[in-house]
């Protein structure tokens, strides 16, 4: 019995070290995703806040990405008529067509649902209220 015990468990041990051995190399990064600076926010235009920032480390070069949580679509639209589904398609391509101008190409809408904002129609405040 203990050598039978003994020839099972070295079985086993060769099949564990046979299966590690035939492991595949790990495939390299993709470059076009790489970034040095990563900005993730909530909604398109948010990230007005970090474009000095930004803008200084796209002038010494840095690779920069931005990911959105979502699409904006539950915003206030003041210019037009357009609402939820449509007005998030347009804040998308407005976003993404302006980072492009300054060389951000890697731009990503994580899908996140979007909620009413405190200045929306359950409110009364309005974003005409506020004075800069």
């Amino acid at each position: 019995m203990g050598r039978a015990l003994a020839l099972l468990v070295a079985l086993v041990g060769l099949s564990f070290a046979a299966l590690a051995q035939d492991a595949s190399p790990l495939r390299q990064a993709d470059e076009r995703y790489k970034a040095d600076i990563l900005l993730v926010v909530a909604h398109p235009d948010d990230e007005a806040a970090a474009t000095p920032y930004l803008a200084r480390a796209l002038d010494e070069g840095k690779r920069v990405a931005v990911a959105y949580g979502t699409r904006g679509s539950s915003g206030e639209n003041q210019v037009g008529t357009e609402q939820a589904s449509a007005l998030g398609a347009i804040r998308e391509v407005e976003a993404r067509r302006s980072l492009a101008h300054f060389g951000i190409s890697n731009v990503w809408f994580l899908g996140g649902q979007d909620t009413a904002s405190q200045a929306g129609s359950d409110s009364h405040f309005s974003a005409r209220d506020l004075y800069w």
